[in-house]
């Protein structure tokens, strides 16, 4: 199931976006280690191309395609030495949480200990507004059912980001 929880008038669309939130699972994960790793123009995985994914070898899953392909106006070009000027100037940076085999208990953990104590704070290098970040959560359906008895609902999760 999809759903998009806000969508707002003040949205000034994709293109105006410089930073994406992810938390989730394999689907979605690119191996940042928040610890070391953070996001720049010319890394804006915070991790070596195409990071450390679940999918083909050498291969970007979706995030990274969002990153190379989708996103309107200057794109990452993983295969140049240099991304253009314009790119540089505006880059779309990727703050990836989520971790293989991620349940829903474990993406409230991602959102609580990772994201609010990190990136959370719109720290300088990630100097992030409710105008230019997308936030976005994905668990296969498989990693749902793995929650422990108490609820975590995609509404209390959501909560803690306001």
């Amino acid at each position: 199931m999809s759903a998009s929880i806000q969508v707002s008038k003040s949205w000034i669309g994709f293109e105006g976006l410089r930073y994406l939130m992810i938390f989730g699972d394999s689907y979605s994960a690119v191996g940042l280690d928040m610890k070391c790793d953070h996001p720049y123009a010319q890394e804006p995985l915070g991790a070596t191309w195409p990071g450390i994914v679940y999918n083909e070898h050498d291969q970007p899953n979706w995030v990274g395609y969002i990153l190379s392909k989708y996103r309107p106006g200057p794109k990452f070009d993983p295969s140049a030495k240099e991304q253009t000027e314009d790119y540089l100037q505006n880059p779309l940076l990727v703050f990836d949480f989520a971790r293989g085999g991620a349940t829903m208990f474990e993406v409230h953990r991602q959102i609580e200990a990772d994201f609010l104590q990190t990136v959370g704070k719109s720290p300088e290098n990630a100097p992030w507004q409710a105008l230019n970040a997308l936030f976005s959560m994905y668990l296969s359906s498989s990693r749902r059912i793995n929650c422990p008895s108490q609820s975590l609902g995609s509404e209390s999760m959501i909560a803690q980001l306001e």
